[in-house]
């Protein structure tokens, strides 16, 4: 109904500015019919500009869920018709690019992006971000980083920190992606070094991507290093507590501490999903599956929640209280979120985690105790 509106009012529109301008034979013979039409003509714009709002507001909508629900291809095609009707319009052209790099379609995206007209330089530094994850999708790596290289040498990136910041972040993804973690911390050291002596902003900045990409390829000793001193700085920040009490407690160290700084970042997000599974997380390495269970839950009933690692511990806490079947459930569901990725770009942890409960389900189906993780005390116990 709200399209079909919004057809009926263009049509309308367009009948009187040709009534008003393209038509003699039917333009107003008097300057009172005329002025009768131009005041139709503000109705039904006034009318248009509040059914586009609605519009924009209902598509904003439908691209959002099929975003969740990763269902790209009846979002591209959606979005291809509807831009087909109208003149180009920059969000709906915006929203294409990111389904269709979502879903892998790299020389499609690539297309898009050349058709957008930028009109700010953040609208700049987006288009090449896109262009260079377009360029990384259809197998030119060392195109996608060459792009993202030669923006940071750009003087507004260079005098804009936040730009700065996001361009280095994108490109040491790309790093990532393509299995270079050395080349991604070299280019680090790089940042490091050319950073001006009492530029501490900057220093830590260039730090805590350093840590992004120790974490990212399982160097959580030394990333945890980083965070550590960040959190000396910042001993009240939601996100450094949660990080620093998560990695204490997967390694079975000061757990009670670590439960207290991620109850920390949970009081202040409590609808944070990474920060009730670490909460979650932390009961079950101190034994309180039922604990665990409750914060997992709620973890679980978050949009971002669904993610595999949150699905395993979930699992495993069914087990442990005895309910075999919902463990089997969330350990499906996590190895089939990671299984819809493609394997060759999966984070070095990410692989392992998909072995992992793979193994599980196989112990399952042979009637085996899975190898669920063990609690902090238990850990100890092993240890010789």
């Amino acid at each position: 109904p709200l399209t079909g509106r919004y057809d009926d009012l263009r049509r309308r529109q367009r009948d009187i500015q040709e009534r008003l301008g393209h038509r003699p034979e039917s333009a107003p013979s008097d300057a009172a019919e005329r002025a009768d039409w131009g005041e139709q003509l503000d109705e039904v714009e006034s009318a248009l500009d509040q059914v586009r709002t609605d519009l924009f507001v209902r598509r904003a909508d439908f691209v959002q869920v099929c975003q969740a629900a990763q269902a790209y291809t009846p979002a591209v095609e959606k979005l291809r018709a509807w831009l087909a009707d109208e003149p180009p319009e920059p969000r709906l052209q915006e929203w294409l690019i990111e389904m269709l790099l979502a879903a892998k379609r790299g020389e499609e995206a690539l297309t898009v992006v050349g058709t957008l007209l930028p009109k700010t330089p953040t609208d700049v530094v987006k288009a090449l971000i896109w262009r260079a994850h377009a360029h990384a999708l259809a197998q030119r790596g060392d195109e996608a980083v060459k792009e993202l290289s030669n923006l940071l040498s750009e003087g507004f990136i260079q005098e804009n920190a936040a730009a700065r910041d996001q361009v280095r972040q994108e490109l040491l993804s790309l790093l990532i992606e393509q299995h270079d973690p050395e080349r991604a911390l070299d280019q680090c050291e790089r940042w490091l070094a050319a950073t001006p002596a009492g530029d501490e902003v900057t220093r830590f900045s260039v730090l805590g991507l350093k840590r992004y990409v120790l974490a990212a390829t399982g160097r959580e000793a030394e990333a945890l290093g980083i965070a550590e001193q960040f959190l000396e700085i910042q001993p009240y920040d939601p996100g450094l507590n949660n990080d620093v009490g998560y990695t204490w407690v997967e390694r079975g160290e000061k757990v009670g501490r670590a439960t207290r700084m991620i109850e920390l970042a949970v009081a202040a997000e409590p609808l944070n999903a990474a920060f009730l599974d670490s909460l979650g997380w932390a009961h079950y390495q101190q034994g309180d599956f039922a604990g665990a269970q409750k914060y997992l839950s709620r973890a679980g009933r978050l949009r971002k929640g669904q993610d595999a690692t949150i699905h395993d511990h979930r699992g495993d806490a069914e087990y442990r209280l005895g309910d075999r079947r919902a463990a089997r459930e969330h350990w499906q569901t996590a190895a089939e979120l990671l299984s819809e990725r493609d394997e060759a770009v999966l984070a070095p942890r990410d692989v392992q985690l998909l072995a992992t409960v793979r193994a599980k389900l196989a112990a399952l189906e042979r009637s085996a105790s899975p190898a669920v993780a063990p609690t902090a005390d238990e850990r100890e116990e092993e240890r010789p």
